[in-house]
């Protein structure tokens, strides 16, 4: 499932990659073992999943095709591994907002009874709306999956992302804030909400998040380069007013000799 790799991804304009990264998030759920508490699959079931993995694959080399046989697939049957398949397919072929749609609508299916699988297929639609930069649907997306598997901080994180884009710096501290109270060192969580202090205009409090995510993962360019950004932004605060009768000569121009 794609949880903080899409993430680093986007911010690094991969989008090409993170497409692929969702369409191999479900290939890994179609090779999934069934919960014990799922019960038996049935043979349908069994070649449903089958053939939603060969789709997924197909997509890898023939994004073109694939889109044409997960059209037919679902004219087929309106049955979620169809309509997971056709989702990617948009996916594959760039149509980031319309398969965020598939994936957000295909959570709320009545077929889809498992909690785990509804929080799956939100957060795809998150990523998916992402991608789109629909950043609201996003929000919405991410905020779906959380509600359904609030023990999972990634979900969380995902919403604290999308919040970001919104410039919504509030929002991305409570998100980032509980994170972090269950995991004090999660560098991306820091890093977030050291941006949301900066965006706050808190630059000590953004000074000592980008310190604490640096510590935590050395290597983060992003993290790196926020920290310069939050140093600007100590140098603004710091750097002394001009006096104001400086400030008025310099502002006034020199008698020409006549």
């Amino acid at each position: 499932m794609i949880v903080f790799l899409f993430q680093s991804v986007l911010r690094l304009g991969q989008v090409a990659m993170l497409g692929l990264s969702l369409i191999s998030a479900g290939q890994a759920h179609a090779r999934e073992a069934p919960d014990p508490q799922s019960l038996v699959l049935s043979e349908a079931a069994i070649e449903e999943q089958a053939r939603l993995k060969a789709c997924l694959l197909k997509l890898e080399t023939d994004a073109e095709e694939g889109f044409e046989d997960a059209l037919r697939w679902r004219a087929e049957a309106w049955r979620p591994p169809a309509r997971e398949c056709l989702a990617a397919a948009r996916v594959a072929l760039g149509s980031f907002d319309k398969a965020g749609g598939e994936y957000y609508s295909l959570s709320a299916a009545p077929e889809i009874t498992l909690p785990e699988e509804r929080a799956r297929l939100s957060n795809l639609a998150g990523t998916a709306f992402m991608l789109a930069e629909n950043w609201e649907k996003a929000k919405e997306a991410f905020a779906r999956a959380h509600s359904l598997r609030p023990e999972v901080p990634a979900f969380r994180l995902d919403t604290a992302f999308a919040l970001e884009k919104l410039e919504d710096w509030e929002g991305v501290k409570v998100e980032t804030d509980a994170v972090i109270a269950a995991a004090p060192t999660h560098p991306e969580a820091l890093l977030l909400r050291a941006r949301a202090h900066l965006g706050l205009a808190d630059v000590r409090a953004a000074e000592q998040d980008i310190d604490a995510a640096i510590k935590a993962d050395p290597k983060n360019v992003e993290a790196r380069l926020t920290r310069g950004e939050i140093r600007q932004a100590r140098a603004r605060l710091t750097r002394p007013a001009q006096n104001p009768d400086l400030q008025k000569r310099d502002s006034q121009k020199p008698d020409l000799p006549k």
